[in-house]
């Protein structure tokens, strides 16, 4: 297999991981627990990484709910730090790679910026599992939430940006340009969070989608010189 080949087989399979991982949030026997009386669902997620204000926290953890509602979303934060984390942030190392290789500058950048996005989620998601059980009196962690949080989905769309700069350069990968250009123009619905919940993460999930499936196509013709 052609070094080519392989740079876009290893983004394939970091994307298959990626949505794998994805798809068994819904799967854990909390969050199936808690959606069933309608305690959770997966706006929530989102709704709880955003959170600046004691009234939004109540807003995602209704007094009727909490018991069900804190430990599903505290078996997706830890999901997420033993799996999803490492998965999305392997594709996106990967994925600038593949794209990049002949760009090295550019690809040096996407790479060094996913590996600091990742590390904002954990920042982010560390102080998810400690708020949980803090909701009545968060103190100082909200403000902690917000850098690690904002901290994230600012640095996503900037690797996006990134990775779709990349694409434009290479005249022949126009149409992955255009595809990653879908996240950082959403970007901004993050700011209107409690109606536009999911913007964010969607567009990130199709446009990285997309990316998996042109990759995959390059295992199978690549690119030519």
């Amino acid at each position: 297999m052609s070094a080519a080949r392989l740079r876009a087989l290893l983004a394939v399979l970091a994307g298959l991981a990626t949505l794998a991982i994805f798809a068994h949030f819904a799967a854990l026997p909390q969050v199936a627990l808690a959606m069933l009386p309608k305690c959770f669902a997966q706006a929530d997620i989102i709704q709880f990484e955003l959170a600046g204000t004691q009234d939004q926290l109540a807003a995602v953890f209704p007094a009727g709910c909490r018991s069900l509602a804190v430990p599903a979303m505290d078996a997706v934060n830890r999901w997420d730090i033993k799996a999803f984390i490492p998965a999305y942030t392997a594709f996106a190392i990967l994925a600038a790679i593949w794209l990049g290789y002949r760009q090295k500058r550019w690809m040096v950048a996407a790479v060094v910026v996913a590996l600091l996005a990742a590390l904002c989620d954990l920042l982010e998601t560390t102080t998810l599992l400690k708020l949980s059980h803090s909701l009545d009196s968060p103190g100082t962690m909200l403000t902690t939430l917000s850098i690690g949080a904002w901290g994230k989905f600012g640095l996503l769309a900037v690797h996006a940006a990134l990775l779709m700069w990349i694409a434009y350069r290479d005249k022949r990968r126009i149409l992955a340009a255009l595809l990653l250009l879908i996240p950082p123009a959403t970007a901004l619905a993050a700011f209107d969070h409690e109606r536009y919940a999911a913007v964010m993460s969607t567009t990130t999930l199709i446009a990285w989608t997309a990316m998996m499936l042109l990759a995959a196509r390059e295992t199978i013709w690549p690119r030519s010189a």
